[in-house]
Formats: structure tokens, sequence, C-alpha cells
């Protein structure tokens, strides 16, 4: 290993937590975490009732095709965006037949359309039984490549990734691709236009351009010896460049904010943890990571990175910052143990835990007691329920 594993005594304590049924299962009304706009469109309608499970927001997107579950801002975000491309794609030679096929097979076998939306990653590995070979069709690891020109212009203009795992979206484009229909969609539909006030992936609406304008092997190549160049460690490297779990739209993404790590001691362990198996979701709460470390560094120098079962960020001053991606951190017993074991590791550090989303009253207090300081994202600061809770729109299971 190149990096320091540091704060040992939180490892097991943060493994037990993500493994642990939460004890604060707390329900919000989507209106309340939500702008308006995002709530309802005449093609899908987000449930009213929103738990939160494991810090992270389960919304359920209802369709006339069906109801869809969610997990994470991010994962919503992009989903929306999705189901904005699949309507304005309709609406492209005469596709909307196509459409309410694709959805028409996936619908044959609710539990399996669930699974395939959800996790499309984990769909093929945990299937149940009956949608396996649905799923592969609607999903090929071989065959989830950025497509040809057509394609990644097409998914470009839509504003979705061409890699997309949406098995609709996926079937439309190669469709309408192979019907050079880019001429009709000119007209780009940007990812923020589609979901005001959120803007959580913002950063990839410049780099599908990007992936429109160059071949999948130009892409990985500039990519290989960008992290060779960073002195990036080989194996680490390679599995990440050669990875069939992310998309290269999302490499790109992480490379654009891994980049500005450059001369932070055991960087590339955010490649380790790159490589990790994880669901779409968690790939993308993954690159809201390593964006909030390269916020981090540019306001704070960064001298080195550990793992205590999240990044912990070394400041050159001598403070200690944690970084999680999590949409509303509760009060759980976990948190209450790590809070207390991080403190007592570092009883002299100024200690602080970074993240895009909120912090539950309770677990707010919990922290102030150990002296560590909840610091929310600049770039998330226009989201909506800013860290407020507990009125009437709040419950507790």
């Amino acid at each position: 290993m190149r990096w320091i594993l540091s704060l040992a005594v939180c490892v097991s304590l943060i493994s037990s937590a993500a493994q642990a049924q939460q004890t604060d299962n707390l329900i919000f009304s989507a209106s309340r975490i939500l702008p308006a706009p995002v709530l309802q469109t005449n093609t899908y309608r987000i449930a009213d009732s929103v738990l939160v499970s494991e810090h992270q927001f389960q919304f359920n997107i209802k369709t006339s095709y069906g109801t869809f579950p969610v997990t994470g801002i991010p994962m919503l975000e992009k989903r929306l965006s999705e189901l904005r491309a699949i309507e304005e794609a309709g609406k492209l030679g005469n596709q909307a037949v196509a459409v309410k096929g694709a959805w028409a097979t996936l619908k044959r076998t609710p539990q399996g359309a669930e699974h395939l939306l959800a996790d499309p990653l984990g769909t093929l590995k945990q299937a149940p039984r009956g949608i396996k070979k649905m799923a592969a069709n609607f999903i090929d690891p071989v065959s989830r490549h950025a497509g040809s020109d057509s394609r990644r212009k097409l998914a470009a203009n839509l504003g979705v990734d061409s890699e997309t795992r949406n098995p609709v979206l996926k079937q439309m484009l190669i469709q309408l691709a192979a019907r050079e229909m880019v001429g009709q969609s000119a007209t780009k539909f940007a990812l923020s236009a589609a979901i005001p006030g959120l803007g959580t992936l913002s950063s990839m609406e410049n780099l599908r351009d990007t992936v429109a304008a160059k071949s999948p092997h130009e892409l990985l190549g500039q990519m290989d010896a960008e992290l060779t160049q960073l002195g990036s460690w080989g194996p680490v490297k390679d599995s990440f460049i050669k990875s069939s779990n992310w998309t290269i739209l999302e490499k790109l993404t992480f490379m654009q904010s891994y980049k500005r790590l450059v001369g932070v001691e055991h960087a590339d362990l955010l490649l380790y943890l790159a490589n990790r198996d994880g669901s779409e979701a968690e790939i993308l709460r993954r690159l809201i990571t390593v964006k909030l470390l390269a916020e981090l560094h540019a306001k704070n120098p960064i001298q080195s990175l550990s793992e205590a079962g999240l990044p912990v960020a070394w400041l050159r001053d001598g403070q200690v910052v944690g970084v999680c991606s999590i949409d509303y951190l509760t009060n759980s017993a976990e948190v209450q143990q790590v809070a207390k074991g991080f403190r007592q590791s570092n009883p002299t550090k100024t200690i602080s835990l970074l993240s895009a989303g909120w912090v539950s009253p309770e677990a707010q207090k919990t922290l102030t007691e150990n002296r560590i300081t909840f610091v929310r994202a600049d770039f998330a600061a226009n989201a909506k329920i800013a860290g407020q809770s507990n009125n009437s729109q709040e419950s507790r299971r």
C-alpha cells in the first residue's frame, strides 16, 4: 500500500454502520426536500413520502409504467434527466411506440423492472430467477460502450450519458443513432433545465461534448497518460481505466476533480476506493466525494489522504477533515460511536466533517459534543432544506 490507513479505531465502527439497520428512520415530505418544479411533470410524479435510510433519501418515482425506487439525490437527479430525455427522444422519428414497447417489456416482470432501474449494475449479479436473461439483454457489459459517433452526439444533445444504464433510454439511443436522427435533436436539453434547483452533477454538462467529439479509445488513452503523469500506482490506475462499472463520462468527471488534487500525498487512495464494487448510486456518491476533496484542497491545501471508512483529509494547517457523500446524517448509534472514536484518536486536533448533504439536529448535537464541526459544501448551498429538521413535515417511523 502506498497510503497510510490511519484512525484504525474508526474502521470497524464505520464498517458496521454500513451494514447495520438504522435506528433513526425518518420520513420527510418530498416537497420539503426538492424544488417545486421537480416534484411532478406530465411524465412522472415523486411520491411525497421520502424515507431516510443509511443517511440517504429513498425516493419513489411514479410513472404511467410503474413506480421505481431511487436512492439518493444524485441518483434522483440522473433518473429524472433520463425521463426527460426519453420524453424528448420519443418525439424523434416517431419513437413513441418504441418507448411504450420498451417499458412494456419491463412491466411484464414488475420485480425485474424495479431491480433493473434501481440498480442496473447489480441486476446481472443478483437477478431474481426469471429476469436474469431479460436483464442481460438490456444491459450487456460488453456492449455498454460509448457507441457510435451518432449515438454519442445524440446523447450529448439530450443531456445524458451515451453509456446510460437506463434500459429504455439505451434502446432508444441505439435505434435513433442507427437511423441518423441526430440532426433532429439539435437543441440541447441541459440537466439543470430538466431539474432546477439541484445541479449536483452539473459538472458533467461540458464533458458530454468531449465524449461526443472524441473516440472512447482516445479518451481512455488520455486519462491513462494523465494518471501516469500524476504518479498514480500502476495496478490501481489500470483497474480504473479498464473498469466496466464506470462509464467513460463518469471517469472523465472523476478525473476532472482528481487532477485538482495534484501534490496531495496518497491521492491514489481515491482510485482504490473507486475500484470497489458498487451500485450506480454509489458511483455517483464517489464522484461527489472527490469533488468535495478538490473544492477543499483549493481553499485549504491538503497534505495527505487516508481512510477510516471514509476519506480523511489531513490539511497542511493541521486540521483533519472527514469527507462523506450523504443526503441526511442521522444520529444513529454508529454515528455516535464513530464521532466519539474519532475524537479520542485525535484529542487535540481541529476536526470537521464535510458533506454535500444535511445533518439532523440530534446528529449535530453529537458532533458538537465531540468537538466536530459539520460543514456543508458551497456547491450544495442552493438545495432546499438547508439542514433544518423536526417540523410538521418530518416524522419518525
